[in-house]
């Protein structure tokens, strides 16, 4: 399972960024998959996904991008619900 290298959370505006991996130079996010609405997947030009961005976060919207990342075998954290309990 390939875990997140950046995790940026603002609680406030309840906006995630999961990132996964870094583009390479001249590389740009071929495609923004919606996952779920206030969910979307950036994936690069080989088909992976890069990063998981999520607004409007809830507990629905958590459970879809979970799903979502572990059915690519990526890890979601999973204490993001928490956070949003305490904003």
């Amino acid at each position: 399972m390939i875990a997140p290298i950046y995790i940026s959370a603002d609680l406030e505006a309840g906006v995630v960024l999961v990132r996964y991996r870094r583009l390479t130079d001249g590389t740009l996010i071929a495609e923004d998959y919606r996952i779920a609405p206030g969910a979307t997947a950036g994936i690069d030009s080989h088909g992976e996904v890069v990063a998981i961005e999520l607004l409007d976060v809830d507990n629905a919207t958590l459970a879809a991008a979970a799903a979502y990342a572990h059915q690519r075998d990526l890890a979601f954290p999973r204490d993001l619900s928490r956070l949003l309990d305490a904003a």
